[in-house]
């Protein structure tokens, strides 16, 4: 037992530190006591602000649990409202893509009509000046063969035979 207490000494006998096993000398039942005391009387104190910081706590996590859940719901109504509006972007540039090819292919048909249209007016015009120019031709074949043979009349006729041939077409012509 010597040696367990030899153990327990706190310094060198030399130094005059050493351990005092006698228990109402060294004061260890005042200490337990106070710290008793202490125990006892602070119990109820950190035991309500152990309380309310753990209600606290709680509090705060329920909380931030809401407010996480709440995130998540504006979240997913974020997406899904994205989603939509990714559809409606779609439906709208497929819209823009079905009123360009119809534009498009209105121009298209429209040039084509401007062009016939146009096709069509310089042909007649081209037959009109080809009908003209044919008048033309035969007016002017006419009025030579005309010609030819008033001069061959002139010619190889007489005047008096002349007369009688001219008095003849205008009685035939009503006059």
């Amino acid at each position: 037992m010597e040696n367990y207490l030899n153990f327990l000494i706190l310094g060198d006998q030399n130094e005059a530190f050493t351990y005092n096993s006698d228990i109402l000398e060294s004061n260890v039942i005042n200490v337990i006591l106070l710290l008793l005391l202490l125990f006892f009387s602070l119990k109820n104190f950190l035991g309500e602000n152990l309380g309310k910081r753990k209600n606290n706590i709680v509090k705060n996590v329920e909380d931030a649990e809401k407010r996480l859940n709440e995130a998540n719901e504006r979240l997913l109504e974020i997406r899904t409202q994205w989603s939509q509006i990714e559809i409606i972007i779609q439906e709208i540039k497929n819209q823009s893509y079905e009123t360009i090819k119809i534009i498009t292919n209105l121009a298209i048909d429209k040039a084509n009509e401007d062009l016939s249209q146009r096709f069509q007016d310089a042909l007649l015009i081209l037959r009109y000046r080809e009908e003209h120019m044919y008048n033309n031709l035969i007016k002017q074949v006419c009025e030579k063969a005309l010609q030819r043979v008033i001069l061959k009349l002139q010619t190889q006729l007489g005047e008096l035979e002349q007369i009688v041939i001219v008095n003849n077409k205008i009685k035939r012509l009503g006059g």
